[in-house]
Order: structure tokens, then sequence, then C-alpha cells
């Protein structure tokens, strides 16, 4: 029962819907000038997450995320990374230490080098601990972007919070829900169809709840 209602292959195509929806509102409505393509590179991203976890064979069976899936993980992740750095810019931003902003520029520079690296050696020779590595380090990313959702919560002194909430709550959900899949795919039993597609159930969730967000607040001006 709990393998049809969380089938991946229905809630990854309804989550890439909800992404093309709120892509037609950015397009046809009154979306927001400041973070329209911070929002259209999450709609793309995820779009094209959905369209992979619908095929038959979106992850390995055992050993954790095969390489193209690893790639669309850290490009969605860091689509929802760049909208909550674009609101914690400005003074949002200064509530960071130096240290830390400049920890999370490393951070980046080494994921992606460190990754194509990864992804070009694994094109060369199968090696065993591609998968799991490819699952840590998308557990890794997700959960700073969960951190950095949490700060945007507490610290952004923006007057009114209402709009500000499902934005928060967008970005934990689709964070949250790839940190739980990397884990569990590291864990090296391969990922549970169901929690795939409780995965794609709560990116779709984060996709309705910014759309009602830019309905509360078109432009986002912060």
């Amino acid at each position: 029962m709990t393998s049809v209602l969380f089938n991946p292959a229905i809630w990854a195509s309804l989550m890439a819907l909800c992404y093309a929806l709120l892509g037609a509102y950015l397009l046809l409505g009154r979306g927001s000038a400041l973070l329209r393509n911070h929002l259209f590179f999450i709609v793309i991203t995820s779009v094209l997450w959905g369209v992979l976890v619908a095929q038959p064979r979106a992850l390995q069976p055992v050993g954790g995320f095969g390489a193209a899936f690893y790639a669309l993980e850290v490009l969605l992740l860091y689509s929802w990374y760049g909208l909550l750095h674009r609101l914690l810019r400005g003074p949002y931003e200064q509530s960071m230490p130096e240290v830390v902003r400049r920890l999370l520029r490393l951070f980046w520079i080494v994921v992606l080098l460190g990754s194509g690296i990864v992804i070009w050696l694994a094109g060369i020779a199968r090696m065993a601990w591609q998968g799991p590595l490819f699952s840590i380090a998308t557990a890794g990313i997700a959960l700073v972007g969960f951190g950095l959702a949490a700060q945007l919560a507490r610290d952004a002194p923006i007057g009114n919070r209402t709009a500000l909430r499902p934005v928060v709550a967008a970005t934990a959900l689709a964070t949250g829900s790839q940190a739980v899949l990397g884990i569990v795919a590291a864990a090296g039993a391969g990922v549970p169809a169901a929690l795939l597609g409780l995965a794609a159930a709560a990116l779709a969730l984060a996709g309705l709840l910014l759309l009602y967000a830019l309905r509360l607040r078109p432009q986002w001006s912060l």
C-alpha cells in the first residue's frame, strides 16, 4: 500500500507539473522581478529531476546514486541555494560572520570541482565507492541548504513575514527530503521506491509553497 501511495513515477510527474505551473506563473503573472532568474533555475532543475525520477531506472538498485542522478541533484540543490543566497544578500547577509561567507564559497568550489573529477573518473572506470560518495555529498549539500533556510527564518529583518514563511518551508522541504535520500542511499541499500516517491511529493509541495509566496508578495521587494 505504501509503495503504491508514494509511487515515484506518479509523484515525480506531479512534481514536474507543479514546477511547470510555477514557471508559467512567472512568465504570465506578476512574478518577482528580483527573484525571477533564481526561480526559473529552480523550475528547470526541478522539472528535469521529475522527468528523470519518473523513469524506471532513475537510481542504481544498490550502492547509492548514479553519476547522472547525482549531477542533477547538485544542480537542484544549487538552485535552492541560489534563492536563499539572494534573499540573504545585503543587510540580510550581514548576520553571517565573514568566515562563514568565505567557507560557503569554498564549499561550493570544492563540491563542483570534486564532483566533476569523480564523474569524469566514473566515466573511465567503474568505482565501487562512487555511489556512496555521491550520496554522502548530496546529503552534505542538502544539510547546508537546510541550515541556510533556518538562518533566513531567524535573521531576515523583513517587515511582513507572512510571505517569508512559505519560502522557508519550501526550502526546508526541498533540502530536507534530499538529505534523507542521500543518507539512506549512503547506507548502501539503495533508495526505496516509496522514499523516492515521498521526496518527489515533498518537492511538489515545495513548488506549491513558492507559488503561494509569490502570490502573497509578487515583487519580493526586500
